[in-house]
């Protein structure tokens, strides 16, 4: 019956640092694009540019409207925003993941504490 629990709650372990290394990249991204759009506020329009594609590279571009951003709001819909609004929405999302963050990492120290319990347990012949 433990090895059975043990198995279960290893698995648990293994699905709950994927959905946190998922959490983590998905808020890493939004701090990118943060730090992107507040930088874009100081740019001269039809100036050169390098614009950040991700994994650490960047195409070359000129900024022509640097009030306004594209962003997709979900099921491939796009809609236009100011910086300042779209700023706002990218807030809300990454402080949204972080309460995730911080709810998936409690969860992994529940199950990583059952896991000591059980192997305890067995460990004693109480299984």
């Amino acid at each position: 019956m433990a090895e059975r629990e043990l198995e279960r709650l290893v698995t648990q372990v293994e699905v709950l640092r994927r959905q946190i290394e998922a959490v983590r990249s998905a808020i890493a991204e939004i701090q990118v694009v943060e730090e992107t759009l507040s930088n874009i506020k100081g740019v001269e329009e039809g100036k050169p540019v390098l614009i950040p594609v991700g994994a650490s590279c960047y195409v070359r571009g000129m900024i022509t409207d640097k009030d306004k951003v594209i962003m997709g709001v979900g099921a491939g819909i796009l809609v236009e925003k100011t910086v300042d609004d779209a700023l706002k929405v990218l807030e809300e999302r990454r402080k949204r993941l972080e309460e995730e963050f911080v709810r998936l990492n409690a969860n992994l120290r529940e199950v990583i504490l059952k896991i000591e319990e059980v192997r305890k347990r067995a460990s004693t012949g109480r299984a």
